[in-house]
């Protein structure tokens, strides 16, 4: 695969036909809202004058087969469930000298090489015995407790890739969404730069520090959680406000609708809003997470697609090994509710420091397995959602209006937090708009009720 280019038809769609987003509506331009960062003048830019149409149709699904190889047991650590624990664990590796070893030594006696019959045992780990211990308590580990789909470095023979994008090619917002209708998922190269997810990283750390448990299990004890970014720094504000993201966002999730009011038509449009923001630290040993979708927080249905999309940013290098987030391409056409994902289907998502990987909320996808001794992996998540759904996280709570104020947010900040009318009239405040009522903000874009 290029790992500057997409790898994506060429076709464009110069007039989008109707779809779930829109409801007999006239044709309309999405008006942006978003204000350049202040900071950061080397992140990508778009141009705020390209028009923001629903997306099409996605097109039928294709079939793709999936090789599944035989797994082995190595000297490398794997994820499993230990049988008397009934723990999910990464095993510990012990070596120890066995028959392989002492048949090389003897071999080596004959011909009378008495310095490698010597070194052998100390210096050949890959003629050693490998025994899998359980690390909490101590069992060795049987070939029964390695199923194929827990195997670490056996979980993915799928025959895809995942299209890599340059953030400052020219028409990246067509191929990010053409990649999104066909494959559910795109990586956007240099997306943000390198200062900026390094000033990220420090603004995130002391809130990993102090995060505790899941108690739901839905995150391995393993990952460090940090939440709310519009209340942590202005480079994590900013990171939210990349224009790209937002005009991809705003794309594929806008929502134009036509309805009377008596014999009076009217059309009106939703623009999508933060869901959630969230930023993760797998640490050595971290165990993978169950493949899901993120839109299931909406009771999701086919016909609803797409609801929402996903931004994971790398704020260090992530790969395979440490644990890169892993995806299954094409999964977000699947219709079957009874079509469970599978781990060897999935391929990891690797980045760079300030890659992103883009992808639509019915996307299966998981956080991988950290097997290295010595690397955290950090990232930071900003899911979108469409205007009118409930938010993941309670923005209001995470970011309440005088802290708002405190922080002196934009008007398009303050929209993409939440805090204006998603039209006709949902989420008022003494039935108004509170951009007005609250922040007593009246522009073109303040709802009169």
């Amino acid at each position: 695969m290029n790992n500057t280019e997409s790898n994506t038809t060429t076709a464009r769609y110069t007039k989008n036909p109707l779809s779930a987003n829109e409801h007999s509506a006239d044709e309309t331009v999405v008006q942006q809202s978003v204000d350049p960062p202040p900071a950061y003048a080397d992140n990508a830019k778009n141009d705020p004058s390209k028009q923001n149409q629903a997306v099409p149709p996605v097109t039928p699904p294709v079939t793709q087969i999936i090789t599944v190889m035989q797994p082995k047991l190595g000297s490398l650590p794997v994820q499993c469930t230990c049988s008397k624990c009934h723990q999910s664990i990464v095993s510990r590796t012990e070596l120890s000298n066995g028959l392989a070893v002492w048949v090389a030594c003897l071999a080596l006696v004959v011909v009378g090489c008495w310095l490698g019959c010597c070194l052998i045992p100390f210096c050949v780990d890959d003629l050693k015995d490998v025994t899998h211990c359980c690390p909490n308590c101590n069992t060795v580990l049987d070939i029964k407790d390695f199923p194929l789909v827990s195997l670490a470095h056996s979980m993915s023979t799928a025959t895809v890739n995942i299209a890599r994008i340059p953030a400052a090619k020219e028409n990246v917002e067509d191929e990010i969404l053409e990649c999104l209708r066909r494959d559910g998922v795109a990586i956007v190269t240099g997306m943000y730069t390198r200062s900026h997810v390094e000033q990220v990283k420090q603004d995130l750390a002391p809130h990993f520090d102090s995060d505790t448990i899941d108690q739901s299990g839905f995150f391995p004890s393993t990952t460090q959680r940090a939440m709310g970014f519009f209340a942590i720094s202005r480079a994590c504000i900013d990171m939210a406000m990349n224009p790209l993201l937002l005009s991809v966002a705003n794309r594929l999730l806008t929502s134009t609708y036509t309805f009377y009011v008596g014999s009076e038509k009217k059309t009106v449009q939703s623009k999508p809003i933060i869901s959630s923001t969230v930023g993760f630290r797998i640490n050595p040993g971290g165990q993978q997470q169950e493949l899901h979708r993120d839109d299931t927080d909406f009771h999701a249905r086919p016909c609803d697609w797409p609801m929402m999309i996903g931004c994971i940013i790398a704020l260090s290098r992530t790969h395979k090994n440490n644990g890169a987030t892993l995806v299954i391409p094409g999964s977000h056409l699947w219709e079957d509710s009874n079509r469970a994902p599978l781990v060897e289907e999935a391929i990891p998502a690797e980045l760079e420091p300030g890659d992103a990987a883009i992808f639509v909320g019915n996307l299966y996808h998981a956080g991988g397995s950290n097997l290295t001794l010595d690397e955290r992996r950090e990232i930071a998540g900003i899911f979108m959602a469409k205007g009118f759904y409930r938010q993941a996280e309670n923005e209001y709570l995470a970011v309440p209006p005088e802290r708002c104020k405190e922080l002196q947010l934009s008007p398009a900040e303050l929209r993409v937090l939440g805090y204006g009318i998603s039209q006709p009239a949902c989420g008022f405040f003494k039935y108004k708009d509170p951009m007005e009522s609250i922040f007593g903000i009246v522009d073109d874009e303040t709802v009169l009720l």
